[in-house]
């Protein structure tokens, strides 16, 4: 039996989230993850910028064969993606 002055809203918690924010957390959580275990990542140091707001999804890059162009598309990427490279 349920009290009067409470609502079945979903949240099973009783959090304020929303499953958007939910899922935008997770997300963060499994980006953050990624480059602490990354290799590639760990020595590129990034370090990851608080957005309040998430900017439009980054742009698709051509596939290239060069080490160079790779890590060079890499970070423009990733600056897209609201990251920034730790000098």
């Amino acid at each position: 039996m349920k009290a009067p002055e409470s609502d079945d809203d979903g949240n099973q918690d009783g959090s304020d989230r929303s499953d958007e924010d939910l899922k935008y957390l997770y997300h963060r959580k499994e980006l953050h993850d990624f480059v602490l275990r990354d290799p590639v990542m760990r020595i590129v140091k990034l370090k990851l910028k608080r957005i309040a707001d998430p900017k439009d999804p980054v742009t698709a890059q051509a596939a290239v064969t060069n080490k160079l162009d790779a890590a060079t598309v890499l970070v423009r990427l990733l600056k897209e993606g609201g990251m920034i490279p730790d000098p």
